[in-house]
């Protein structure tokens, strides 16, 4: 009879039976998934600046394009707004002047612009679109709605004062 405590009762098997774990494979293993981790710390930095910036870029490119349709439109409209202007305060075809009337001079004072024109012998009332439209030619400033003084061109005399005509 053996005793409890004697190793005659112990069974050896083969390791590849045993189920046994290979230390050098963990290890291995072990080593490569650390590599792998610190190759990922590294270079996650690197990837996320990379991908924010291609990001703002595409961001302010997507601004920048709505930004160019709104100027666009906007210019439109105001180009639009200018030629409507310019279209109703210039004179048409049926309405070309005389040839005898002449703007000799314009120019803007403090109690507002003044014209200095030939009419030719015509009425002042006559001539009153078509002086308003040299005026604003010649100052470059819109005078709708405003008053402007005619004076009378008489060649070597100085200017007599005609009136005031509203544009």
């Amino acid at each position: 009879m053996q005793d409890e405590g004697s190793w005659g009762n112990v069974r050896f098997r083969p390791r590849r039976l045993r189920g046994g774990v290979d230390w050098g494979d963990a290890e291995s293993r072990f080593v490569a998934g650390l590599i792998v981790f610190l190759l990922a710390a590294l270079l996650y930095p690197w990837y996320e600046y990379r991908v924010q910036a291609w990001l703002a870029a595409r961001d302010l490119q997507a601004a920048m394009q709505a930004m160019e349709k709104e100027a666009d439109a906007a210019g439109a409209n105001a180009r639009a707004a200018v030629d409507a202007v310019v279209a109703r305060q210039s004179p048409g075809p049926g309405d070309a002047a005389p040839p005898s009337i002449r703007l000799m001079g314009a120019m803007e004072l403090r109690n507002g612009p003044l014209a200095i024109v030939d009419l030719g012998g015509r009425a002042l009332d006559d001539a009153q679109p078509l002086i308003c439209v040299r005026v604003q030619e010649t100052l470059g400033t819109p005078m709708g709605g405003r008053e402007v003084r005619v004076q009378r061109w008489r060649r070597n005399a100085p200017a007599v004062s005609m009136g005031v005509i509203r544009c």
